[in-house]
C-alpha cells in the first residue's frame, strides 16, 4: 500500500516537519518568557531580532545556511539536521507570537506567589506556566509544523538530493 516514488519523500518530509515543530514550540515559549516576564536592556532590539526570519526570503536563508554549514568543522548542508535547524528558525516568529499572546493572558501574580511559596524559577515554569500555555504551545506547534510541510525553497537547496522531501523528489 505504502510503495511508490513519492511515499518516501513524504514520509521524509512529516518526519522533518514533526521533528522541528517541538523544538521551535519550546524555543520559542522560552523566548516569549523572556520577553513577556523579564525586563532588560535592548528588550525591543531582540525582539525585532526575532522577527527577522519573516523579513527574509526563503533563498536567501538557504544559500546562507549553504555557506554557513558547508564547511569543516560543521558541515551539515544535505542531511536532514540541517533542515531541522532551518525549520526552526525560520518559523520561530510564529512560535514567539504564540507564546507571547499566551503567557499575556496569565496574571503575573501567579509566578509571585509560586515564588513566595520558595519554589524555584524552574518549578515555577514547570508547574504554573507551562500547564497555562499547554493551548499556545500546541497552537505554536501546529502553526509551525505547517509552514515546515509545505517550504519548497530551502529544502532544495539544504536538502538537495541527499533529502528526499516532497518538494525536490528525484526523478
Amino acid at each position: 500500500q505504502w510503495t511508490g516514488r513519492a511515499w518516501p519523500s513524504f514520509f521524509t518530509t512529516l518526519w522533518l516537519a514533526a521533528a522541528a515543530a517541538p523544538l521551535t514550540a519550546a524555543i520559542g515559549l522560552l523566548t516569549a518568557y523572556l520577553l513577556n516576564r523579564q525586563k532588560f536592556i535592548g528588550q525591543s532590539t531582540f525582539e525585532f531580532i526575532t522577527m527577522l526570519s519573516f523579513a527574509i526570503p526563503g533563498t536567501v536563508i538557504g544559500v546562507s545556511y549553504i555557506l554557513a554549514f558547508n564547511v569543516p568543522p560543521i558541515e551539515i548542508t544535505g542531511t536532514g539536521l540541517i533542515l531541522i535547524i532551518c525549520f526552526v528558525f525560520r518559523n520561530m516568529p510564529v512560535s514567539i507570537r504564540a507564546g507571547i499572546a499566551t503567557m499575556s493572558q496569565i496574571d503575573r501574580s501567579l509566578d509571585e506567589c509560586s515564588l513566595m511559596l520558595r519554589h524555584g524559577s524552574f518549578a515555577t515554569i514547570r508547574r504554573v506556566i507551562l500547564p497555562l500555555t499547554a493551548p499556545g504551545i500546541a497552537a505554536g506547534s501546529l502553526i509551525t509544523f505547517i509552514p515546515a510541510l509545505g517550504n519548497f525553497i530551502v529544502p532544495a537547496f539544504l536538502g538537495g538530493s541527499k533529502v528526499q522531501m516532497t518538494g525536490n523528489v528525484i526523478e
